[in-house]
């Protein structure tokens, strides 16, 4: 049993049954986001910025290197590298996503093959 104080003259003893009823109000309440919603958004994160270099690409292969034209297309290393900034984001949770206990659309086993197929595609934008 702990003994916490709320104000400075009372005294409340916060029983076991309190601490997770807490815990679980906290849980559903104020922190609702699971590892799969997390997941979700940093995959978006991540595609947003390959999207916009794949679509350059072909604008850059068609370009002259020689000219002030290819200067143009310097971006394509800073966003690639931000896509994969997002990736090694995503590469932390990826152990923890087969372990999760949560209701989604996809299970953390779909997520994984998600998550390989996107290293690929990021080293092949690099």
């Amino acid at each position: 049993m702990r003994t916490s104080r709320l104000l400075y003259y009372l005294n409340f003893s916060l029983t076991r049954y309190h601490e997770c009823s807490i815990t679980i109000a906290c849980t559903l309440l104020i922190f609702p986001e699971t590892l799969a919603h997390q997941f979700s958004d940093r995959t978006i994160a991540t595609l947003a910025p390959l999207r916009q270099v794949i679509q350059s690409q072909s604008r850059m292969l068609k370009a002259n290197p020689r000219t002030a034209d290819w200067l143009e297309y310097a971006e394509i290393k800073t966003t690639t590298t931000q896509a994969m900034a997002s990736l090694a984001l995503m590469n932390t949770a990826e152990a923890n996503l087969t372990r999760e206990i949560s209701f989604a659309r996809v299970n953390g086993k779909d997520l994984t093959s998600v998550l390989q197929k996107m290293r690929v595609l990021t080293a092949r934008t690099s």
